[in-house]
């Protein structure tokens, strides 16, 4: 199967945008950081693009691409503007993340390294249906552990300022290995074995690529694998460094870089 039909696609839009609808929404009410969740929104839009699939399906970097954007990057700045994540001196940071969140945190890193299987890649290759139903398993663990990490600090605020800090702070390793861990390892992984999706790619895949892609897309694999093992570097790090940003946290916190606060 190549391609989805048209009312699938155009339900699958319909449904990603009212997700995000609900929750810019709903960030109003409770008055999260507009920044985070208006830059998550538009990368997990864009992301979850069912007319994108049709490229990302044929590329390694632009399906590494994709899977950047719906399941790391937008949920990261969604907890960024949920969390207002502050580093508190003189905290003992010896709390430990509940068991729930942690076993998402898993489930997030598993399907981050299945994700770019090679295996796994060749079939959704030639599967719109299963590539898409694949893409919605990585939103939907991302909005999973975004719940996780909503209803956790909830919990902890109610407990006290002091057991808040150290937990989240321990949470929010977990978050950070969770997400840089897989794309670090998977990028690595990519620039250190060139044929690593060669081993699988029959002559008709590529053949599928040239005649799916746009010319100017068009890549050798090797180099198409490269590239997209660079991307996973540089958004792995990326991740890692995000939450300790000091112009990024005081944006989470509700609060601009020249201190005033959103209205």
């Amino acid at each position: 199967m190549m391609n989805l039909p048209l009312g699938l696609m155009l339900f699958d839009l319909l449904a990603s945008s009212s997700l995000v609808l609900g929750l810019l929404t709903l960030s109003r009410k409770l008055g999260l950081a507009r920044g985070p969740m208006l830059l998550g929104s538009i990368l997990f839009l864009l992301g979850m693009l069912p007319w994108g699939d049709q490229l990302a399906r044929f590329s390694i970097w632009l399906h590494s691409l994709q899977s950047v954007a719906i399941h790391h990057l937008a949920p990261m700045l969604w907890m960024l503007a949920l969390t207002g994540a502050k580093r508190t001196e003189g905290v003992r940071r010896t709390g430990r993340a509940p068991a729930p969140a942690v076993a998402l945190l898993l489930v997030f890193a598993l399907l981050s390294w299945i994700w770019m299987l090679p295996s796994l890649h060749t079939a959704l290759m030639h599967d719109a249906v299963l590539y898409m139903a694949m893409r919605w398993a990585m939103a939907l663990s991302g909005l999973a552990l975004l719940l996780a990490v909503w209803q956790t600090k909830a919990a902890w605020q109610a407990r006290g300022a002091y057991s808040s800090e150290e937990s989240g702070y321990r949470l929010g390793l977990w978050i950070n290995l969770s997400m840089s861990g897989p794309m670090l390892a998977w990028g690595a992984t990519m620039l250190v074995v060139p044929d690593l999706y060669n081993a699988v790619h029959t002559t008709m895949d590529h053949s599928m690529m040239l005649a799916a892609l746009p010319e100017f897309l068009v890549l050798p694999m090797v180099l198409d694998q490269r590239l997209g093992g660079g991307l996973f570097l540089l958004f792995g790090l990326t991740c890692l460094v995000m939450p300790y940003r000091p112009a990024l946290l005081r944006v989470a916190e509700g609060v601009s870089p020249k201190r005033r606060r959103y209205s």
